[in-house]
């Protein structure tokens, strides 16, 4: 369900998208899940930030309320973190270029959920 949310989300980072359409988009997929009581706080903080490349300062979140259109050019870190009573608090998430065209994600690695036995 995270990496739904988390895949789904990307396709509102294109240049022109309201950067609430992302949480917004994560928010729906986690509801559906059952999961609507966890998605605001205290159970979850954001859905992504800035990271001060663009129009969303550093450190601003993206959430719901967010009324900031995305750019060409500006970066901001995606991640559908979310508290679910039967696991804990999970986490994943990546970093985003906004292009001409749409987006491009900047980590080399793949994108999965790691299990911490400890």
């Amino acid at each position: 369900m995270l990496i739904h949310a988390f895949e789904e989300s990307q396709k509102e980072i294109r240049p022109g998208s309201l950067a609430s359409m992302i949480p917004i988009t994560m928010n729906n997929i986690i509801s559906a899940a059952g999961y609507a009581e966890y998605c605001r706080p205290p159970y979850m903080r954001a859905r992504g930030h800035g990271t001060g490349i663009g129009p969303i300062v550093a450190g601003v979140a993206l959430d719901d309320n967010l009324r900031v259109n995305l750019e060409s050019g500006q970066v901001l870190v995606v991640h559908p973190n979310q508290y679910l009573p039967e696991t804990g608090y999970l986490a994943c998430g990546e970093t985003f270029l906004v292009t001409d065209t749409g987006m491009e994600r900047l980590a080399k690695t793949e994108t999965k959920l790691y299990i911490n036995e400890g």
